[in-house]
């Protein structure tokens, strides 16, 4: 009975790494030749996030260096936000630190601490100069202070603003059929999963919506989810 439960484990995990490789391949979140890209060499998809040994972060399997959080200015100066989204801080625990270790155009496409790509390309960023970046998409810079707010505590922002809606409408909204996971996320300085960040509105393994939105902007159905209007 254990030997079966095993199996059948392990080929729930196949099927779910099988559905997110399907989901990202020909996609700006595919770095390696099957999208067009030759500046990194290699076939490898997966290898450029993650990797089954020895990661740089257990969860989820990391295998990029991600930049250090003190490097980044965040959206926190409007007068109309409240204070909490105005306490908006990147600490070494925030997923957004995933997203920004390829957008923000200073750290290199292929630093990875497990190699799978061409050594002599390892050093291309995604900045205005490369194909990678007029293929792939957007250079955020680490100025992120004309950007969305993230990296704050959206439950408690919501609680100082009638404009915002709970989280748990939120996540009733954004959790569809199609998209499940997590919407708000934990850091160091929050474990009970309150924290905006970029996978708050982005599913990286689906683009289904263009920029990899969770569900589609129609009607600006994706800003509605949150913003009571």
């Amino acid at each position: 009975m254990k030997k079966q439960l095993a199996l059948l484990a392990a080929a729930a995990l196949v099927a779910s790494a099988t559905g997110a490789i399907a989901g990202i391949v020909g996609t700006p979140h595919d770095l390696s030749g099957t999208y067009g890209n030759t500046e990194l060499g290699g076939d490898q998809i997966c290898v450029f996030c993650h990797t089954p040994h020895n990661p740089v972060s257990a969860v989820p399997l990391w295998n990029r260096h991600n930049p250090s959080a003190a490097d980044f200015s965040l959206y926190k100066t409007s007068a109309t936000l409240t204070a909490a989204t105005k306490a908006s801080a990147f600490n070494s625990g925030s997923v957004s630190l995933f997203c920004m270790s390829c957008h923000d155009g200073q750290t290199a496409l292929g630093d990875i601490k497990n190699p799978g790509v061409d050594s002599a390309n390892v050093a291309i960023v995604m900045d205005t100069s490369t194909v990678i970046r007029s293929t792939y998409g957007d250079n955020l810079t680490r100025d992120l202070t004309n950007s969305h707010p993230v990296g704050f505590n959206y439950a408690s922002a919501a609680s100082q603003d009638a404009t915002l809606a709970t989280k748990a409408t939120v996540e009733s909204k954004l959790k569809t059929a199609n998209v499940g996971g997590v919407i708000f996320f934990n850091d160091n300085n929050n474990t009970t999963g309150d924290m905006m960040e970029c996978a708050s509105c982005h599913k990286v393994h689906d683009n289904e919506y263009t920029k990899f939105l969770r569900i589609s902007n129609s009607g600006s159905n994706l800003c509605l989810a949150c913003h009571v209007k």
